[in-house]
C-alpha cells in the first residue's frame, strides 16, 4: 500500500498532503476518520523510515480522484531519529548454527 501513496509536500516545506488510493485505505482500515488517518501516517513515515513528528490535521475523501487525502504538519525539531525498517533475520536475533 505505501508504494501507492502519492506526497505532496507544500512550499513551507512541513506541510504535506498524502494521497492514498480509496482502495487500498478502505482494504486496511475500516472507516475514513483521524484516528485510522493518524494509524497510517505513522506507519508510512516508519516504513519509509521519515524523520519528524507528524501531525494529522485533516482527512477527506475526493469522489473526482477516488483518493483519501490525508493533511498533516511535520514537526522537524521534534526528531525520532527513524532508522529504517528491518525486517529481523536468525542472526539479529542471536541465533546461529553450526
Amino acid at each position: 500500500m505505501f508504494n501507492n501513496i502519492f506526497e505532496t509536500t507544500f512550499s513551507d516545506m512541513k506541510t504535506i498532503c498524502l494521497n492514498v488510493p480509496s482502495e487500498d485505505y478502505l482494504f486496511s482500515y475500516d472507516s475514513l476518520t483521524k484516528e485510522s488517518a493518524k494509524d497510517l501516517v505513522n506507519n508510512y513515515f516508519t516504513v519509509k523510515s521519515r524523520d519528524g513528528i507528524p501531525t494529522v490535521h485533516d482527512v477527506s475523501y475526493d469522489e473526482n480522484t477516488n483518493m483519501v487525502k490525508i493533511f498533516l504538519t511535520v514537526d522537524y525539531n521534534k526528531s525520532l531519529s527513524n532508522k529504517s525498517y528491518e525486517i529481523p533475520d536468525f542472526n539479529s536475533m542471536g541465533i546461529f548454527y553450526d
